[in-house]
């Protein structure tokens, strides 16, 4: 899928070997017209300016016109070289005399002004925890304020140690401590692959399917996502009395999820549309690593090319019709492949 999505469960865990089935994963995320979603995902994006009233949204409430922050969780790990930069040309500079001003730090403003990407993660992370206070409320009424609780959080397991650190400011920031939680007792961080794994051998475990699941065991895992791929191997350590498991070898993984595929697909419709006109649409470069901001016209675009790519099948003359947004929408020229103002996109 193009979207980074974000996912919630909760369990009360009487002991290392709770039933899988005690899991509840939140699935009413709110949606436009005061509709709840019964999905178990949400996607991961905020826009500051979709309501006329000023109103944050998120997720699924905002509207496919609407300007949104996308792919922000990314920018938490993006490499910080600005100091180093500082001091290398300072040294340079002080033995000759080089115009240097070329490689000036071109980080910029992030995408939206005044906006920390942490601060970005953390009004996000806030709404995804009213809507996880709302679940414990319905499930343990007033008794979960009084419950110990601990938090995971889940990281790609690509994540660097200071990506790793804006997380946890960014969870700290929206709002998941003491205050929200009296009786909160451990912050874990643990990464998603790993999660994953033990969750699926533990399913395993419960059927046919598991029972030959033993202690030394080796396993591969791809865990394939919106903005990361992590590739490992694993080996099951123990199995009781707790289910544990180690790296059979050291993993890999890189920022090259699904996010990446609607990239790619931006610089094939500037090649079969003209740079004139992609710009009519878009404000940012087609394929543009950073392009954390989607404008109205190309989110309505990205919606249905989602749509396009999620029902994608294998078959050779499949193909999808994309509706071109304003001013597009009035061009009719088959030689760039526009009908009455419709884009085919072929298997």
């Amino acid at each position: 899928m193009r979207l980074i999505l974000t996912g919630v469960a909760f369990c009360e865990a009487t002991s290392d070997n709770t039933p899988i089935d005690n899991i509840q994963v939140v699935h009413d995320w709110p949606g436009h017209h005061g509709q709840l979603g019964t999905k178990e995902k949400v996607p991961s994006e905020i826009s500051y300016s979709a309501s006329p009233s000023g109103k944050v949204l998120w997720g699924s409430l905002i509207p496919p016109q609407a300007q949104r922050q996308v792919w922000t969780k990314l920018e938490l790990d993006e490499q910080k070289r600005g100091d180093e930069l500082k001091m290398l040309l300072e040294l340079l500079t002080g033995i000759g005399n080089l115009d240097l001003t070329r490689f000036a730090d071109r980080g910029g403003p992030p995408a939206y002004p005044g906006k920390d990407p942490v601060d970005i993660v953390a009004d996000y992370l806030s709404h995804v925890k009213g809507q996880l206070i709302k679940n414990l409320e319905k499930t343990y009424e007033g008794v979960y304020l009084s419950m110990p609780i601990d938090l995971v959080i889940t990281v790609p397991a690509v994540w660097s140690d200071r990506a790793k650190d804006r997380t946890f400011r960014a969870v700290a920031k929206a709002g998941f401590d003491e205050k929200s939680f009296p009786n909160l007792r451990e912050t874990i961080m643990v990464t998603e692959p790993e999660a994953a794994a033990i969750y699926v051998l533990k399913t395993m475990k419960g059927g046919k399917q598991g029972e030959d699941v033993a202690i030394g065991d080796c396993f591969v895992l791809c865990d394939a996502g919106g903005g990361t791929v992590d590739l490992i191997s694993y080996r099951v350590k123990t199995i009781h009395p707790t289910f544990q498991i180690e790296e059979a070898a050291i993993g890999t993984g890189e920022k090259c999820g699904g996010s990446f595929v609607d990239r790619n697909f931006t610089k094939w419709l500037e090649k079969k549309i003209g740079t004139a006109d992609y710009k009519k649409i878009a404000d940012n470069p087609a394929g543009e690593r950073d392009q954390h901001m989607l404008e109205p016209k190309m989110g309505r675009l990205m919606q249905a090319f989602l749509t396009a790519k999620t029902s994608f099948g294998s078959e050779e003359d499949e193909e999808h019709i994309l509706p071109l947004p304003s001013p597009l929408n009035a061009i009719d020229d088959p030689s760039r492949g526009i009908d009455c103002g419709e884009i085919r996109v072929t298997s």
